[in-house]
């Protein structure tokens, strides 16, 4: 039998209505999997989360058959922006007594450590909720919010790591703190949780790097998590050509550790300046400049946070100010190569 494609028309007409009549959750429905067809991954899933919304009200029926089809993502919100594991098993790892050494108790708004501490033990949320943020542009970037059953701090594992985030109690809360061979053990006795374990602090980790770009930043936390189950790092050694001359990044990046330097031609060519942490890579396709004259080169040893070029899109799609930066940002790159290059080639 042959699939039927969703044509890009058809999402356009699915969108239109979904403007019109807003409160309908299956035109929703159709949206999302009219994108997921289309491998819209992060609109998709927007899509049949506002539909999972609207059905919980008068239909949980419909809504608990959306979360079977779709997975446990579509129940998530800004709240709880992704489905974590549940890690209190590994409180039956101590006796009483030892448990008990262990507790840690805070009141709301008391740390529990800070962004660049010294990481000395991970520990498992027991009761209340914590915050976790990142040093930002005036105020701290919300990275999540963690509930009973989370695991924070992983950091401990890696000696001489320093604390990447800082966690603060949102509500009065009790932790269980373990030292980091006791929670290799503890994790050990489980390999389930320590699969899901591994594949969360990757996730986390690279939600912090999504951080570093202030256009990143300010998106609600169920977005970035979203986002973040899309990009893979890229590393490259000082002096790495990162793109050629005459083609185009297959990606969007940000770059999280490191800096870049602009030619325009190949290397021989006009230096257009340079690019530090945090900036975004790639995203002069959406302004007038010619994408495929730059070439892109390492200054020091690098690491690029990457996506599809698609998942921008859906997230300017969800989010106009989104879309506002990521068109400025383009903007403002294409109007430093030109005039660099004018400055240059005068003073020539």
């Amino acid at each position: 039998m042959t699939k039927v494609t969703t044509r890009k028309s058809d999402v356009k007409s699915l969108r239109d209505m979904c403007r019109l009549h807003p409160n309908d959750p299956l035109l929703r429905q159709r949206l999302g999997e009219a994108l997921m067809e289309q491998g819209r991954e992060v609109a998709g899933m927007m899509a049949l989360r506002e539909a999972y919304r609207l059905l919980r009200k008068d239909n949980p029926l419909a809504a608990g058959r959306l979360v079977e089809r779709f997975g446990e993502d579509v129940a998530m919100d800004a709240m709880r922006p992704a489905a974590l594991a549940d890690y209190l098993p590994l409180a039956g790892h101590f006796g009483r007594l030892a448990r008990r050494r262990r507790t840690v108790r805070l009141k709301e708004g008391e740390p529990l450590f800070r962004e660049g501490e010294e990481a000395d033990a991970a520990y498992l949320l027991l009761e209340g909720e914590i915050a976790i943020t990142v040093a930002g542009e005036g105020q701290p970037t919300l990275l999540n919010y963690l509930h009973a059953g989370a695991l924070l701090g992983e950091g401990a594992l890696i000696d001489g790591a320093k604390r990447t985030a800082s966690a603060t109690a949102n509500a009065p809360s009790m932790l269980l703190r373990f030292e980091p061979e006791e929670l290799k053990r503890a994790l050990g006795a489980h390999p389930e949780l320590n699969l899901r374990f591994a594949k969360e602090s990757q996730l986390r980790r690279r939600m912090a790097m999504l951080s570093l770009s202030p256009a990143f930043a300010r998106l609600p936390m169920d977005v970035r998590f979203l986002v973040a189950r899309s990009v893979w790092e890229q590393r490259h050694r000082a002096r790495e050509v990162i793109k050629e001359w005459r083609t185009v990044l297959p990606y969007v990046a940000i770059l999280a550790e490191g800096v870049v330097n602009l030619y325009e031609g190949g290397l021989d060519g006009v230096y257009c300046g340079r690019m530090r942490h945090g900036a975004l890579i790639g995203v002069h396709r959406w302004s007038d400049y010619d994408a495929m004259a730059i070439t892109i080169v390492a200054e020091t040893d690098s690491v690029l946070l990457c996506m599809p070029s698609a998942v921008i899109e859906d997230v300017m799609d969800v989010s106009p100010w989104f879309a506002s930066q990521v068109a400025e940002a383009g903007h403002v790159l294409a109007e430093r190569i030109h005039a660099t290059v004018k400055l240059q080639r005068e003073g020539g």
